[in-house]
């Protein structure tokens, strides 16, 4: 149905306005109070969206209990909309992409959908509002059925430029996504009362240098700190029980030196987590979780007691030289992330060697992604749960972000691998860079886990068939160990010893020469000697 320039329906409790279809082109509009003999109660979702870009001043009757998700998007020369008392709900996206400034709230509204996408709006809020409160910076909500003496940081007004901030006494939650993408802000004040930072509460923060968790801290969420370039540092209170995934593992930005945390330390009596030199933990039960890796090093060993290794967890690590111990039966997604200085990863399970091709760099991360790949996941699945009944005192360690701690692992006909081996071999042929293809066949004949008997073929007759081009490379790159990979592996006979040492025939690859040398006297000597593949 429509009258003049609305079309509406009728609800149960009276009108609800569902689109604007302006007759001619306005710019100020008073919607009207009613319609039919009955109240227009609802501006409806989208109401104003199609057809409000030219309007620039809205003012809805105190009929209106709702205003729906996006109801005034995309109107981009709104820049005044007037509410009255009577309204009770504001839906998220609301104001989305338009230029209001400025918003009054009456003393009726209870709830903001989404209230952090209005950082760009400076709040006025009635008086006798019990809902909400702003000190000029910050949106509070009031949560139901308290004294009003505990409050919710909802979002901070983004266009006032402030290095600091005191978020106010009495303050229990900084709410999902309150300060995230603040330009400007260097440090946060958190008063004693905070027991929860929510998901992407500060996410984004470039410039937040300083935030000094409070002692009775129990939660962080999700991507809290996620992109905080600046942030160094952090201490986790003795009272923090759970860190949301990426809360503290993801603080990079575009650039390699954009790192975010350098060192995360945890208060003394912590029962859920623990912090080295290099690394935080998250206890489980039993054994460790890598929250965050922060060592530097080129080689690092993870803890015998690490059974998983929470996703982002080793993001931008710096290492060269990787050693994965056989307690590990989990690495979550984008554990390895970025690594771009990793050359080898030691699996302790299958005492297994991977290398990690070098050429492109960015490559990298697809031999990584296999820590996590889809056949991994569906393998783990079919593995049999078993509900374990825990004491009292370890129920905490039981909201552990993976299942883990209660998993009863039952060995499948080929074992529960960490690493996809079959995913590893499909990228062979993807590379180009002839140190990379022979580096990852030597490695695969090596160590042959799940290695299929055509693959292991395809493998042998690659490095037969480019023999003398690797041996050209070794040579250049003064590649000991993988000259001993190819003479252990059988590669030098009899009848082509001497033409692999041909190619050590100038100055620089002494090393490669007496290592050759000294092979053929032990192996290839007058005694026939059968080193077949």
């Amino acid at each position: 149905m429509q009258w003049k320039s609305y079309r509406y329906r009728h609800t149960a409790g009276g009108i609800a306005i569902t689109q604007y279809v302006p007759e001619t082109e306005e710019t100020s509009v008073q919607i009207p109070a009613v319609l039919e003999g009955s109240p227009v109660t609802e501006i409806g979702e989208e109401a104003f969206a199609e057809n409000g870009a030219f309007l620039e001043r809205v003012e809805i009757p105190s009929s209106v209990k709702r205003i729906g998700d996006g109801a005034f998007k995309m109107c981009m020369s709104l820049t005044e909309l007037i509410l009255h008392s009577g309204l009770e709900t504001v839906g998220a996206e609301a104001l989305y992409l338009t230029p209001v400034e400025e918003l009054y709230l009456p003393d009726t509204v209870s709830a903001l959908g989404q209230p952090w996408e209005l950082g760009g709006i400076r709040f006025r809020i009635d008086a006798g509002n019990p809902y909400f409160s702003t000190d000029g910076y910050g949106l509070y909500r009031k949560p139901p059925g308290t004294d009003g003496t505990e409050k919710e940081l909802l979002v901070v007004y983004q266009p006032q430029e402030r290095t600091e901030y005191v978020v106010e006494a009495g303050t229990t939650v900084i709410g999902e996504n309150a300060v995230a993408g603040n330009p400007s802000l260097q440090e946060v004040r958190l008063p004693d009362s905070v027991h929860t930072i929510c998901a992407a509460a500060f996410e984004g923060c470039q410039q937040l240098r300083e935030i000094v968790l409070p002692a009775g801290l129990r939660r962080i969420g999700a991507n809290a700190f996620s992109h905080c370039i600046s942030l160094r540092s952090l201490q986790l209170p003795p009272s923090l029980e759970e860190l949301g995934e990426y809360a503290v593992s993801d603080t990079f930005g575009w650039s390699e030196s954009l790192n975010g945390l350098e060192q995360i330390t945890v208060a003394e009596g912590n029962p859920v987590f623990e912090a080295d030199a290099g690394c935080l933990y998250q206890k489980l039960f039993p054994g460790r979780a890598v929250v965050k890796y922060f060592g530097h090093g080129r080689e690092y060993q993870i803890r015998e007691d690490v059974t998983q290794i929470l996703p982002g967890a080793f993001r931008r690590a710096d290492v060269r030289k990787l050693s994965v111990p056989k307690s590990v039966r989990e690495a979550g997604k984008d554990a390895f992330r970025e690594c771009r200085y990793l050359e080898e990863i030691f699996l302790e399970e299958s005492g297994t060697r991977l290398y990690v091709p070098g050429q492109p760099v960015y490559r990298k991360d697809e031999v990584t992604a296999l820590f996590y790949s889809p056949e991994l996941e569906a393998r783990r699945q079919e593995v049999s749960q078993e509900e374990i009944v825990l004491p009292e005192k370890w129920q905490v360690f039981a909201r552990a972000p993976i299942s883990g701690a209660r998993r009863k692992r039952q060995e499948d006909p080929y074992r529960m691998y960490v690493f996809d081996y079959r995913g590893y071999d499909g990228l062979f042929h993807t590379y180009l860079n002839l140190p990379d293809q022979y580096g990852m066949a030597l490695c695969r004949l090596k160590y042959p886990v799940l290695l299929d008997a055509e693959v292991r073929q395809g493998y042998e007759d690659f490095l037969k068939g480019h023999l003398a081009e690797i041996l050209d490379s070794i040579a250049g790159s003064h590649d000991l160990a993988h000259l001993a990979d190819l003479a252990q592996l059988g590669f030098f006979t009899a009848e082509n010893i001497e033409e692999a040492l041909e190619h050590f025939y100038h100055p620089g690859c002494a090393q490669e020469m007496s290592y050759l040398l000294n092979f053929k006297q032990e192996y290839l000597g007058t005694e026939e000697f059968d080193f077949s593949l």
